[in-house]
């Protein structure tokens, strides 16, 4: 079974609370890695060449800049996913207090606990 993060099967069957709960720290960090990439792309510019304001299609190294752009903003916006699934599980395990074998199976195993699902019936 895939690990929770890339179980979409058992996304679906999740509360909302809980679905809004565990995305909230990937969807942000992923966000969040426009703060580094603009300086990035700054300092990109400023390595090649490229004016301010100028239209980077008209200029020479333009195509390079937008592949290096491009790259450089796939990967901070997957690490901000996984560093956000990494801080969901520490999270769970130093501020909920979960055991580390407990924290395995949700997030690695997709064991999640029954009162997370929708299928969830409270009533004895």
């Amino acid at each position: 079974m895939p690990s929770l993060p890339l179980n979409f099967i058992i996304a679906e069957e999740l509360r909302g609370k809980v679905q809004f709960r565990l995305a909230a720290l990937p969807i942000g960090l992923m966000f969040a890695a426009f703060i580094p990439l603009w300086s990035f792309a700054k300092w990109l510019a400023g390595v090649m060449g490229i004016p301010g304001g100028a239209a980077i299609k008209d200029h020479p190294n333009g195509v390079l800049w937008t592949a290096a752009f491009l790259v450089a903003m796939v990967l901070l916006m997957v690490s901000g996913y996984v560093i956000g699934w990494v801080a969901n599980a520490l999270i769970c395990r130093f501020f909920l207090g979960w055991p580390w074998g407990r924290v395995r199976s949700v997030f690695l195993l997709s064991d999640v606990p029954s009162e997370w699902l929708t299928s969830y019936d409270r009533r004895p």
